[in-house]
């Protein structure tokens, strides 16, 4: 996935879920023990865009010199995150998500990437910052991994979707 089709998929995931919670009756519940609902998908996605934008703020100060891992740029450049990982504690979704405060948080994270779209000599910065699970990214990579991973948990959504409509 090349870093403009990141920004596109980042913009057209936050115009739909920001539409799709200004009907929050439509929105699925957990399809069964140990599954997450859809509110619960969506605040996690906004979770890890918020700490991936905090990544690329932490690379433009004093970024490390690793190099990123190639099994992460296969993984990135695919645009497919594989499934199975567990979520970081810190990611973890709450039980019951706040959807007022949910769609304000998404509206800012939706700003910050339009911002970066705009203007992404931010990205340009030297250096990576490291992801629990894919090791080092530079920010740019930032970027991709969250468009990736934002389309995964769509896909997850829309899994939930289809069991509900079964």
């Amino acid at each position: 996935m090349t870093l403009s089709d990141a920004f596109a998929a980042l913009d057209a995931h936050y115009a739909r879920t920001l539409d799709r919670l200004a009907q929050p009756d439509a929105l699925r519940a957990a399809p069964g023990p140990d599954r997450w609902s859809e509110a619960q998908h969506l605040w996690h996605s906004d979770a890890v865009a918020r700490g991936s934008l905090g990544a690329i703020r932490q690379i433009q100060r004093s970024g490390d010199d690793a190099p990123v891992h190639p099994k992460a740029l296969s993984i990135l450049e695919g645009g497919v995150m594989p499934r199975g990982f567990k979520a970081p504690e810190a990611f973890v979704a709450p039980a019951d998500v706040d959807l007022d405060r949910l769609r304000r948080d998404l509206e800012k994270r939706r700003a910050a990437f339009a911002a970066l779209a705009e203007d992404p000599s931010p990205l340009s910065a030297p250096g990576t910052f490291p992801h629990p699970r894919f090791g080092p990214l530079d920010a740019e990579r930032w970027v991709v991994f969250t468009a990736v991973h934002t389309a995964h948990h769509d896909r997850l959504i829309g899994e939930i979707d289809g069991e509900a409509a079964v």
